[in-house]
């Protein structure tokens, strides 16, 4: 996680020293819950990545939102991180029965633009949903094949099963083994 964490701050930084100092007090605020901070840090620095920068245990900002329940914090994050953290922040809420959480991830416009309902039928996911969905990282803390509606299934959240069934998630049927 150590060797993670340095290459994101040299990633970050490129090649300003002053670059990491707005990147730790955003862990730090993100941490904490403190939505003020937030808000004032990407108002002063809008070319800030939030996605960018990592505690000591790899947690990235969302993250760290996520797992103290900071919602307004969360609120903040979401249209500025990719739709693959927004996925695994989605994951971690609904394992951390973090119901509130959930609800303001699956409402966010762009979770649900990956989720389109058109005249009463689903349409195909986006390809970028497809994409998130297919790729395990390092850094990933769910296998692929978790969705949120199965892991929402699996905790028995039904409020968050029907909100994503609402919206047209599906489980789709395992592949047979010996085929």
């Amino acid at each position: 996680a150590a060797q993670r964490v340095a290459s994101d701050l040299a990633a970050c930084k490129h090649g300003k020293e002053d670059a990491w100092k707005p990147i730790t007090e955003f862990l730090k605020a993100s941490r904490f819950g403190d939505s003020i901070k937030i808000s004032k840090l990407l108002e002063n620095n809008p070319q800030l990545d939030v996605n960018c920068g990592r505690d000591m245990m790899g947690n990235s900002p969302l993250v760290l939102a996520v797992k103290n329940d900071h919602a307004e914090v969360v609120e903040s994050l979401l249209g500025r991180v990719p739709l693959k953290s927004m996925r695994e922040a989605l994951l971690l809420s609904i394992s951390m029965d973090h119901n509130h959480i959930s609800e303001i991830i699956i409402n966010h416009p762009r979770y649900q633009q990956n989720t389109k309902r058109t005249s009463g039928q689903v349409s195909p996911r986006s390809e970028s949903m497809e994409m998130t969905l297919d790729v395990v990282t390092s850094d990933t803390l769910f296998a692929a094949e978790i969705t949120p509606l199965v892991l929402a299934a699996q905790r028995n959240q039904f409020e968050i099963v029907k909100m994503l069934l609402a919206m047209g998630e599906t489980i789709e049927e395992p592949h047979h083994p010996y085929c």
